[in-house]
């Protein structure tokens, strides 16, 4: 049953990591398309688009490597988890507001933001925080789980 848990986490990490990985390669082959979803959301001004437009791609590249090779699980979790908090508050914003936009969460021809898009996000949101909670344990060294603990000598 042990091994089966640590498979799953392992599949629900590399999952996650490779979307994070597949979204910022699909917003660095269009960067002004990007650019332009970001500024519908009305959030910051046009002046720090382009910043945000050109370096959250490589954050999200960054991140998503990290966490689907296991480099720095608990590290890369928390930057994937703040990622997806700002993106759901911004769709909620969005929402609020009434903006029919795409949501800009996978580059061009993303889907409109929609209360169906808050979910999904929360609920990756929720994963994310699973790993930042429990990101497991680096493996032992060879052979240290099935070698009997060593008796002190007197």
């Amino acid at each position: 049953m042990v091994a089966r848990w640590k498979a799953l986490k392992l599949l629900v990490r590399v999952l996650l990591g490779g979307l994070f990985v597949w979204s910022a390669w699909l917003k660095l082959r269009d960067p002004l398309a990007f650019a332009r979803a970001v500024n519908a959301y009305r959030l910051i001004p046009w002046e720090a688009t382009n910043l945000v437009a050109f370096g959250l791609p490589w954050l999200e590249l960054v991140t998503g490597l990290a966490l689907g090779s296991g480099l720095w699980v608990r590290a890369s979790a928390l930057l994937v988890s703040v990622q997806l908090g700002l993106y759901s508050l911004a769709i909620g914003w969005a929402l609020q507001q009434g903006l029919e936009i795409s949501c800009g969460c996978l580059g061009l021809g993303s889907e409109t933001v929609s209360a169906d898009k808050l979910l999904s996000n929360l609920l990756l949101l929720a994963v994310a925080l699973a790993f930042v909670v429990w990101p497991g344990r680096p493996a032992a060294p060879a052979g240290g789980e099935n070698q009997p603990p060593s008796t002190p000598r007197l």
